[in-house]
């Protein structure tokens, strides 16, 4: 055997040892966690836990589940469209870009994993952005869903003489939380605004309704649905505390005629007619053009802008009079009464 060879069988050698001894230090690495560990782990991961495998069914069939605006990764708006930017935000308070973002999911609003539970990662209250003393929301768990469920804008300086719009003018979307205290729209001078029982006697807020007990996968719990094809989730309303049994369906007859036809009808069908007038108003204002949304470069005095504001508040809700029937109905009669004042805006 030559002197070349040798090299080549003591390099073998060497490399078997190398080979043996990394298996050994793998195998200790992967090694199980002691028994009372791996026991912990079960309390979720087990096929038995029928609770959190029902909330894996709802959420599937939530808005959230379907990162519907997941492409929204800019620093502004990842904190509520996707589940990195929100974790960012509450640990931290960091607005961040994803560049590759996942969609809101279990890990988004818990941290088994580091809290070694279920805990909310927060359920601090919130201040809303208009910053009045009505305006700190303050409903248990539900402080959580308004972490993101709010206007993005102050409406007490959003709202002035001769803002220029753009054509997303407006309070941004999902403005729950406002209509629901019912604060941060734009207030007329000289109209009395009211705000309904939801807005001091449900104690857990958003929760109480969105997380009622399930029906199926479709309706409550963590799919947060009050609605699913045409079925409606009305068991918290008929609690004792509130409506007592009363309510069948959420369009319930109205205490009024609000939008003035002649016919009282039921709230959803009331503020249905509101908005409709609202929009015809405002479009015939060359406010809005013919999609419904803010004409951009119009300049316009506080009022005649602040009822475009009103009106995307209402749209942005989403509940139709539902979270604040009288906060709705005031903000929807009080900018109509505007235009029958003949205000008109100039570009």
């Amino acid at each position: 055997m030559t002197q070349i060879d040798l090299r080549k069988v003591g390099l073998m050698v060497a490399v078997g040892f190398v080979f043996l001894f990394s298996a050994c230090t793998k195998k200790t690495i992967v090694n199980s966690p002691p028994p009372s560990e791996t026991a912990s782990c079960f309390t979720c991961h087990s096929d038995s836990n029928t609770a959190v495998l029902a909330a894996e069914e709802q959420w599937e069939r939530s808005v959230h589940s379907t990162g519907a605006h997941i492409t929204e990764t800019s620093s502004g708006c990842t904190r509520c469209h996707t589940n990195e930017g929100f974790v960012s935000l509450v640990q931290t308070g960091t607005e961040i870009a994803v560049e590759d973002p996942t969609a809101i999911g279990c890990f988004t609003c818990h941290a088994p994993h580091t809290n070694g539970n279920l805990t909310l990662r927060t359920t601090a209250p919130f201040v809303l952005l208009d910053s009045t003393s009505s305006s700190t929301y303050d409903k248990g768990t539900s402080n959580l869903c308004v972490t993101c469920h709010h206007s993005r804008r102050n409406a007490n300086t959003y709202v002035y003489d001769g803002v220029k719009m753009s054509s997303h003018y407006g309070p941004h979307h999902s403005v729950q939380a406002d209509m629901l205290v019912g604060t941060n729209a734009y207030e007329y001078t000289g109209f009395t605004y009211e705000s309904s029982y939801h807005s001091h006697g449900v104690a857990e807020g958003c929760v109480t309704c969105h997380m009622a007990t399930p029906v199926g996968y479709i309706l409550g719990g963590h799919s947060w649905n009050m609605e699913w094809e045409g079925e409606e989730n009305v068991e918290s309303c008929n609690s004792a505390a509130c409506h007592d049994g009363d309510i069948t369906d959420f369009n319930r007859l109205a205490d009024d005629d609000y939008d003035n036809d002649g016919n009282i009808e039921g709230v959803q069908d009331e503020i249905d007619g509101l908005v409709a007038q609202l929009k015809d108003k405002l479009t015939a204002a060359n406010l809005l053009d013919s999609g419904g949304d803010p004409v951009a470069r119009v300049v316009a005095t506080a009022d005649s802008v602040g009822a475009i504001y009103n009106y995307e508040f209402l749209l942005g809700d989403g509940s139709r009079g539902i979270h604040n029937t009288k906060y709705a109905v005031g903000l929807l009669q009080s900018s109509l009464d505007l235009f029958n004042a003949s205000l008109s805006a100039k570009k």
